[in-house]
C-alpha cells in the first residue's frame, strides 16, 4: 500500500505530464494549422489589399464631385431665378 504523501506525489506527476502532453500537442495542431491554411492567408491578404485600395480609389472620387454638382447646382437655380425674373 502507498501512503496518501505518495499517492498525492504520483497523482501531480501524472497531472504535469498530462499537462505538459496537452500543451505540446497544442503547439503541433496550432503549427499545423498554420502551414495548412497560409497559402489561403496569403491569398485573402492580396485580395482584402486589392479591396481596400478600390474603397480608397472610390471614395476620393465622390469627394471630388460633391463640391462641383454643388456648384452647378447654385449657378443652375441662380441662373433660373435670374431667367423667371428677365421672363416677368
Amino acid at each position: 500500500m502507498y501512503s496518501g504523501e505518495t499517492v498525492l506525489k504520483l497523482l501531480d506527476a501524472v497531472y504535469a505530464e498530462a499537462d505538459a502532453a496537452i500543451q505540446e500537442a497544442w503547439q503541433d495542431g496550432y503549427k499545423q494549422g498554420v502551414k495548412e491554411y497560409a497559402p489561403q492567408t496569403a491569398a485573402l491578404e492580396e485580395v482584402n489589399r486589392q479591396l481596400l485600395e478600390q474603397v480608397r480609389k472610390e471614395r476620393s472620387g465622390v469627394w471630388v464631385w460633391a463640391p462641383a454638382a454643388g456648384a452647378a447646382g447654385a449657378l443652375l437655380g441662380f441662373g433660373a431665378a435670374m431667367i423667371f425674373n428677365v421672363v416677368r
